[in-house]
């Protein structure tokens, strides 16, 4: 079998052999990148997703935390007003409005970053109004951006005490 191999290999001419050899070297880099190298990029890829998402989750987990001690420090047994939580009295607003959050994230000590998709411009506007009236809460960055729907937008904004 080799002999015979090498007996056919030997009948081609220098120019084939040197575009033989070229091919061969081509087509095993291809397949090392296709079945190797590619979905082990994308899988680190999909890792640091997944991580980036883990690392969101952990930092708003201690947020919750860090805020039901101070709840429980704090003694208050009303769930109300200034001395709730923030995440839980902008939870409570919102959804009293009608409007949902898209997503929270704590920023410093007293203040929250959150972002709102699809909302009604006119809602908005009054449970923007609640916040700062009502719970004295001040807007620090405000986004606003149009829908494709009519009177609906996207708010992004960072909210402190």
């Amino acid at each position: 079998m080799m002999e015979s191999i090498n007996q056919q290999w030997q009948a081609l001419s220098r120019r084939d052999q040197t575009a033989l050899l070229v091919c061969s070297v081509a087509l095993i880099l291809a397949v090392i990148w296709w079945m190797i190298l590619q979905p082990m990029s994308k899988a680190v890829d999909q890792q640091a997703i997944s991580t980036r998402a883990s690392a969101d989750n952990l930092a708003r987990v201690r947020e919750m935390a860090l805020e039901l001690k101070q709840y429980q420090a704090s003694g208050s047994s009303q769930s109300s007003g200034s001395n709730a939580p923030l995440s839980e009295l902008i939870d409570r607003s919102l959804q009293t409005r009608g409007l949902k959050m898209s997503s929270f994230q704590p920023v410093k000590d007293g203040e929250v970053r959150l972002r709102i998709d699809d909302a009604e411009y006119t809602k908005f506007v009054q449970w923007l109004y609640d916040m700062e009236q009502q719970q004295k809460l001040t807007a620090r960055e405000l986004t606003v951006t149009p829908t494709r729907a009519s009177g609906k937008v996207s708010v992004s904004i960072r909210l402190a005490r």
